[in-house]
C-alpha cells in the first residue's frame, strides 16, 4: 500500500532526500549545457534542440551513475546491477550504422551500394530507455542506432550539424 504524505509549505528540510537529487540533476543540467555551448560556440536555451534531450540525458545520467544514501544507483536498485552500456559525451558529433536488411535496404526501395557506407554524421544526444539504442541528431529528425564509433577529436563537434538538427523526444514518428 502507499501511502501519500504532503510536505509542509515552504520546508525544504522536510524534503531533503529530494532536494538533494534535485540539486545533483541541476548541476548536471548545468555542467553539459557550458560544456555544449563551449564545444559549439552557440547559445542553449530552453527552445533550443537540444534542450529537452539535455533534460532527458541529465536524468539517464541521475539514474545511472548517482550513488543513493543506501549506497546503490537507482538503475542498480531497478535492476540488479549497475549500468553498463556506453555513453558518450552530451552533444558529441559522431558516426552511426543506419539499420539495414540483409539486402542492404535502408527503406522501402532505397539501398545502399555495397561500396557505399551504412554510417551517418548525427549528434548523439542519449539512450533509448527500452532498447538502450543510442539517439542521435540529423536534418532529418532524431534516430536510433546500435552501433556508434567516436570521431577523432578535431572532429568531434560539427557546429553546422548541430545547427541543422531536429527531432523533439516526443515526435515519435522521427525513430
Amino acid at each position: 500500500e502507499t501511502i501519500f504524505d504532503e510536505p509542509s509549505l515552504r520546508d525544504s528540510a522536510s524534503n531533503g532526500a529530494v532536494e538533494s537529487v534535485v540539486r545533483w540533476w541541476q548541476q548536471r543540467v548545468r555542467t553539459h549545457r557550458y560544456a555544449v555551448e563551449i564545444n559549439y560556440q552557440v547559445q542553449l536555451t530552453a527552445d533550443h534542440v537540444l534542450w529537452p534531450w539535455l533534460l532527458s540525458y541529465a536524468a539517464f545520467i541521475t539514474n545511472a551513475h548517482r550513488v543513493r544514501a543506501d549506497g546503490r544507483t537507482a538503475h542498480e536498485a531497478a535492476f540488479g546491477c549497475g549500468y553498463r552500456g556506453e555513453v558518450l559525451p552530451f552533444a558529441e558529433t559522431a558516426l552511426f550504422k543506419v539499420p539495414t536488411s540483409h539486402a542492404r535496404e535502408v527503406a522501402d526501395g532505397i539501398i545502399i551500394p555495397k561500396g557505399d557506407t551504412s554510417m551517418v554524421h548525427g549528434i548523439w544526444v542519449g539512450k533509448h530507455a527500452e532498447s538502450d539504442d543510442h539517439i542521435y541528431l540529423t536534418s532529418a529528425g532524431w534516430h536510433r542506432a546500435r552501433t556508434v564509433r567516436r570521431m577523432e577529436p578535431t572532429r568531434q563537434h560539427n557546429r553546422e550539424l548541430l545547427l541543422s538538427a531536429k527531432g523533439v523526444p516526443w515526435d515519435t514518428r522521427a525513430s
